[in-house]
């Protein structure tokens, strides 16, 4: 259940607002640092940032408290959506901060089972060539590469590895309802997982708990 508080609403102002600058600063990073990305264009689509700043958005109303590490996790969340739907590239120095930001809020006990993890790694990717696979032969689109693994990965880093299972097939299901809608050749990932993460943390009521910042 959504919590609407002004401090919370003003939050997910922050976070909207926060979003473009954090994936402009990300892709910069990202050009810098590999010449291979030199190419990437930068985040200026009307359709690009509101789509990141609704999932910033998003983020910090699901969130069970809230802090300035909730706003900053968000923004970053939303920065990662904004680039992979403009560029279909997700800046590894945005997922990294993503996994610091969920791992660094926990002082207390683990909240991750390594070896449980790593064995829902390894299934994850299994899933995720058998779905880009599907989305080839019966659709003829380009799917799940990469940087969805390495985003999958920095995702259990705020929810149980239990759950990572409910927001893969999430993101599986809005994709396919996402081309049937509008079929496209090459098709940017990151925005589905992102949404069925928010969707699965909202199901589960289970999502980081930043109270260490």
């Amino acid at each position: 259940m959504f919590t609407i508080t002004p401090h919370i609403v003003a939050g997910a102002l922050a976070a909207s607002a926060a979003t473009p600058v954090v994936a402009y600063l990300g892709l910069k990073v990202a050009k810098a640092t590999d010449t291979a990305l030199s190419g990437m264009r930068p985040i200026s689509s009307p359709t690009s940032i509101g789509l990141g700043a609704t999932i910033a958005a998003a983020a910090v109303f699901v969130a069970p408290t809230f802090s300035v590490a909730t706003v900053i996790l968000a923004a970053v969340l939303g920065a990662i959506v904004a680039a992979d739907f403009a560029n279909m590239i997700i800046p590894d120095i945005l997922v990294t901060g993503l996994a610091i930001i969920g791992l660094a809020s926990r002082p207390y006990a683990p909240f991750v089972a390594w070896h449980t993890l790593a064995w829902a790694g390894v299934g994850i990717f299994i899933l995720g060539q058998a779905f880009a696979a599907f989305m080839r032969w019966r659709l003829n689109q380009v799917a799940f590469g990469g940087g969805d693994v390495k985003l999958m990965a920095a995702l259990a880093a705020n929810i149980p590895s239990a759950h990572l299972g409910l927001v893969f097939l999430l993101g599986c299901g809005l994709a396919i309802f996402g081309h049937c809608v509008r079929p496209v050749r090459h098709m940017p990932f990151g925005p589905y997982l992102a949404t069925g993460f928010l969707l699965a943390c909202q199901m589960t009521h289970c999502f980081f708990d930043p109270t260490l910042i």
